[in-house]
């Protein structure tokens, strides 16, 4: 009976022996990340003066005529008058032979605007509507004051006859220039649908 008692002592002891506490899990906070103070804006290697524009060199050697232009490149000088009353060419890059980029260029720009018919008898006929034409002095204020990966170039503001209504017809513009030994270098031909108005 001794023995007894006092296993069953024992089994009541172990049953109230404290169990070890469980560890508390460790919350780690991840450090929170500040974004290093940015330097302060340099100077745009792209943007130009006007000084830095008008005193850029002119180049005589052309070898290519690029243009762009935007998807609506109408313009409306007389806001009573809501056809378009012209065209804007966005950028005229005169590639130079010795670079291969856009440079102001020592020659003759001539901008040509033709209309374009379409009949039964002749599939197209071409109608030279209008030239613009601008030397060196005369391009001097339509010089881009920002260069680009392709060089310096010119934006045209083109202004049509008030008497000319190409409302809905088709135009095709070509863009050439004339060098200082006579050669003429072309731009590719561009057509172009004018629309009926341009506002309102």
């Amino acid at each position: 009976m001794a023995v007894g008692t006092l296993l069953g002592l024992l089994s009541l002891l172990g049953g109230c022996t404290p169990q070890p506490a469980r560890p508390k899990p460790v919350v780690v906070r991840a450090p929170e990340i500040t974004e290093a103070p940015k330097p302060p804006p340099g100077p745009d290697p792209y943007k130009m003066t006007v000084e830095e524009v008008e005193r850029a060199p002119l180049e005589s050697n052309i070898v290519k005529v690029h243009t762009h232009y935007n998807l609506f490149p109408w313009l409306q000088f007389d806001m009573t008058d809501p056809r378009p009353q012209g065209f804007m060419i966005s950028a005229l890059f005169l590639i130079s032979g010795k670079t291969g980029k856009g440079v102001f260029a020592d020659g003759l720009i001539t901008v040509k605007m033709y209309r374009v018919d379409h009949d039964s008898q002749r599939p197209e006929t071409r109608t030279l509507m209008q030239t613009w034409q601008f030397t060196p002095k005369q391009a001097l204020p339509y010089r881009a004051v920002r260069r680009t990966v392709v060089g310096e170039g010119y934006q045209l503001h083109l202004r049509w006859a008030d008497d000319l209504d190409l409302a809905n017809r088709e135009i095709m513009i070509v863009v050439e220039f004339t060098r200082r030994d006579g050669k003429v270098i072309s731009s590719g031909s561009k057509f172009f649908k004018v629309p009926s108005k341009v506002s309102g």
